[in-house]
Order: C-alpha cells, then sequence, then structure tokens
C-alpha cells in the first residue's frame, strides 16, 4: 500500500521536503507478532515527475476526500486492525476508497525510484506516523530525492485537504535513543533459529 504526505514526515538537516512517498510492505512471516517495513521517498520541486503524472488526475477531489476522512458512530470500530483503540474524538478514517485514486493502471513502481540510487538510504526502526503510532515499522528512505512540478503538488494538496493545517504529516519526532543506520552500515540480522548448522528441531 502506498500514500501520500505533504510535506515531508523526515526531516534532513531540519529541512522539510514538499511530498513523501510511503510504500508501506506487511512481513509474511513475523516473530513475535506483525511487522511492517515502509520505503520512504521525497520529493522536491523540480522537473515534472512521469510516475505522478500517471494518476495526477485521477486523484479524489477534495470534497470526496473530506466526506470519507472520518467516521461516522454507526461505522467507528473499537480498535484499530492492530487491535489498538481507535480515538474516540477525530473517528479517523485512515485508508478509505473515497481517498483513492480512481487510476486502475497498470502502474510499473519502478518509475517512483527512476535515477535514485538505490544503495544510499537511511534505515531505522520506528513506528506508524498515523495514530496510535504503533512501533512496529521498519522504515527505509532513500537519500536521493524524486522531483515534481509545482503544478503536479498543487494537485496532491487539493486532493489531500488538510490546507488549514499546513498539511497531512506528522512532525518530526525526538530520536531517543534509536540509532540512525544508513547504507552497508546495517544492524546485524536476529537469526532466531540458523539453518546451518542443520537442526532437525527447527526445520519442518
Amino acid at each position: 500500500q502506498c500514500h501520500f504526505h505533504w510535506g515531508s514526515e523526515h526531516v534532513i538537516d531540519g529541512v522539510q521536503q514538499v511530498l513523501e512517498l510511503h510504500c508501506v510492505h506487511t512481513d509474511d512471516h513475523p516473530v513475535g507478532g506483525p511487522t511492517y517495513g515502509v520505503l520512504g521517498i521525497l520529493y522536491e520541486l523540480g522537473t515534472e515527475s512521469t510516475f505522478l503524472k500517471h494518476f495526477e488526475d485521477e486523484l479524489p477531489t477534495h470534497k470526496a476526500a473530506l466526506s470519507g476522512r472520518l467516521l461516522s458512530e454507526e461505522e467507528q470500530p473499537e480498535h484499530d486492525l492492530l487491535g489498538n483503540l481507535v480515538d474516540q474524538k477525530s473517528w479517523r478514517r485512515l485508508a478509505a476508497s473515497v481517498n483513492t485514486s480512481s487510476y486502475t493502471g497498470p502502474l510499473n513502481f519502478m518509475e517512483a525510484i527512476t535515477g535514485i540510487d538505490r544503495t544510499h538510504y537511511w534505515n531505522y526502526d520506528g513506528s506508524f506516523t498515523t495514530p496510535p503510532c504503533t512501533e512496529v515499522v521498519d522504515w527505509y528512505n532513500l537519500m536521493g530525492k524524486a522531483t515534481l512540478s509545482q503544478a503536479q503538488l498543487d494537485k496532491f494538496k487539493y486532493a489531500q485537504g488538510w490546507s488549514v493545517a499546513g498539511g497531512n504529516f506528522r512532525p518530526a519526532q525526538p530520536l531517543h535513543s534509536r540509532t540512525i543506520f544508513g547504507c552497508t552500515g546495517l544492524p546485524q540480522p536476529k537469526v532466531m533459529n540458523p539453518w546451518y548448522p542443520y537442526n532437525t528441531d527447527h526445520w519442518a
């Protein structure tokens, strides 16, 4: 699942970019509960994006996005997908068909990272950026940036709304005890049951 934030939710040297694309992946074989990996791509103003051009004219209208943003009392679940209590005050709809582009493809997502060096990235253990901000996310943010035109940015702003708030981003949070890794400097993988030396107890 991929979605956009304006402005960006990650800041580099205190600089916020105009747009950020998050591509959310789930772990098919989680150990100890659900885990997620998110690829973050920052956008800066520049040349038109051929990737965004595919669907920029099929974004939901601001009116449709606004009407689908809040859950009614009848629709409101008690818990979210991760079992956390839903905010009783906002009844926020985090994903809905009315907030989704009507574009049906085909779409090559490799176009989103065309020209960006995939070997240069930051990695850290963090959280979702929407309530309740559960800390189950392995973040990978590309150091290189994609570009989009002002006209394209305006379309995304209009479709997403949140103009009074100045965007739909969570402000940057303190690192606390987190370590930001980069490129080849990644943490050692946690091997629960190594395949070798061979152990029949750990093999199906």
